[in-house]
């Protein structure tokens, strides 16, 4: 299948968004949303039901968790996928939809790194949670260097906290998950 129609009354080539009846090229993105926040909802029953948001998209419709909303050039306002317009050969939509994606999915991963921190945090802050890392070894085996005392994983938590970049006061978060 190519990835444009040919018109052959015309002989010139019509996007695949636009033979689908999706509006006249060309098409402009105005927002891209990936991995949609969970929707909570409470039945007649009084059941929480947890759905992922997502979509569908209007060209292919298939379920989709990345959604690129895209406005065509007489104003009609629809969501597709990313892989349909990966596939669409638009190359200068790809190239805008794919930068979007990729800057999307960062500040998500930047977002839940940032949660994860916070969770630690709150548990340093925990006296129960406090004297548990404190009764474990250090995990690089450390000793004070004044008194020759070993290290604990409450000492190599607290420094990492202060002195730590992003991803290694992640990898504290997951080691005080797994201890408390």
């Amino acid at each position: 299948m190519t990835n444009t129609m040919t018109n052959t009354m015309t002989n010139t080539m019509i996007h695949k968004f636009e033979a689908a009846g999706l509006g006249k090229a060309p098409y402009r993105l105005t927002s891209v949303k990936v991995e949609p926040e969970e929707k909570r909802t409470v039945d007649a029953q009084g059941y929480t039901w947890i759905t992922k948001g997502g979509g569908t998209c209007a060209y292919c419709g298939t379920g989709i968790m990345v959604l690129c909303n895209l406005e065509s050039a007489d104003g009609q306002a629809f969501s597709v996928g990313s892989d349909c317009v990966m596939s669409a050969g638009d190359s200068g939509l790809k190239a805008v939809v794919g930068r979007a994606v990729s800057k999307r999915r960062a500040e998500m991963a930047v977002k839940r790194a940032a949660a994860k921190v916070a969770s630690a945090e709150s548990l340093l802050a925990d006296d129960a949670v406090r004297a548990k890392l404190a009764s474990l070894p250090h995990p690089k085996g450390f000793k004070n260097r004044e008194t020759g005392d070993a290290l604990s994983l409450l000492d190599w938590a607290e420094w990492m906290m202060v002195h730590a970049g992003s991803s290694g006061r992640v990898k504290v978060a997951k080691a005080i998950k797994l201890a408390a």
